[in-house]
């Protein structure tokens, strides 16, 4: 599930906006506003309670039934207009 938050306030509790259940091979893409203003995440538990109000795509066959989480894959591509042209160990030199 990823967590998406609107604002930074005080507790998470505070900050929690909703979940989105990913199904296994499931590819979720975030872009612009979704990703440079909202915070998000991935908690990290075995397991989640799929519950409606709390998970934007609840359907009534997942509601209120805990689903275990299994090994997860996740890749981020982003556009790096300036690559450095210093070598690793130029960097860890710094």
């Amino acid at each position: 599930m990823i967590i998406f938050v609107l604002q930074v306030v005080k507790s998470e509790q505070e900050r929690y906006v909703g979940s989105m259940l990913l199904e296994p091979r499931s590819l979720f893409i975030m872009t612009d506003d979704a990703y440079t203003t909202m915070l998000h995440g991935i908690a990290e538990r075995e397991g989640d309670l799929v519950e409606p109000g709390k998970v934007f795509n609840c359907t009534e066959e997942l509601a209120n039934k805990r689903l275990e989480r299994d090994t997860r894959i996740s890749i981020t591509v982003r556009n790096v207009e300036k690559v450095s042209k210093l070598s690793v160990m130029d960097m860890l030199k710094k």
